[in-house]
């Protein structure tokens, strides 16, 4: 998925940040989810990629500006609080965290069925 239709799809008055500024802040688009909230976020949407493990991964950064992390699934998409993701990461001193794990384990999740 890219950050394009993720926009187009979820998010209302979307905005796209520079290429410098997504590189160093981590972030790949902002803006209003869709009937859920009058928020504005910065979403962290980069696509899973396979490990060395092969395993389907996404990593992420404790440097990140993004406001939240998008996973997409085959059936749905999984929105994650990066503040919480990063404390449960802490607090339980983990490197890896299964979507299983999370949807189970964290407060504010935002599920969007396909």
């Amino acid at each position: 998925m890219s950050a394009i239709t993720f926009a187009k799809k979820h998010l209302n008055n979307a905005r796209f940040p520079s290429e410098k500024t997504r590189k160093t802040q981590l972030w790949d688009v902002s803006g209003i989810l869709k009937n859920r909230y009058n928020e504005r976020f910065k979403f962290d949407v980069r696509p899973l990629k396979i490990m060395f493990d092969n395993k389907k991964a996404k990593k992420g950064s404790t440097k990140t500006k993004a406001d939240k992390m998008v996973v997409e699934t085959l059936s749905q998409w999984l929105i994650v609080d990066i503040k919480e993701l990063h404390e449960y990461i802490f607090k339980n001193k983990i490197q890896h965290v299964y979507v299983e794990q999370i949807i189970k384990d964290l407060e504010w999740n935002v599920i969007i069925q396909k």
